[in-house]
């Protein structure tokens, strides 16, 4: 679809793929679009805990 449309790149939000999804599940998500670069993580991640900061910083480590 997203060539189709000529979109290159798509923002997965959190409801797409959650903040704890393993490095596994994005991996599994972003080989489901076939389009490697195609998507990026949410701009905005609030962390209000030390916990959410390395959670936040874990979850922005995309396999490429």
């Amino acid at each position: 679809m997203m060539k189709r449309t000529g979109v290159s790149t798509l923002s997965l939000k959190d409801f797409h793929l959650p903040y704890d999804s393993t490095q596994e599940q994005i991996k599994t998500v972003l080989q489901k679009l076939k389009m490697p670069g195609s998507a990026y993580i949410p701009g905005v991640i609030y962390m209000k805990t030390p916990e959410s900061v390395d959670q936040a910083f874990e979850y922005a480590k995309w396999p490429v």
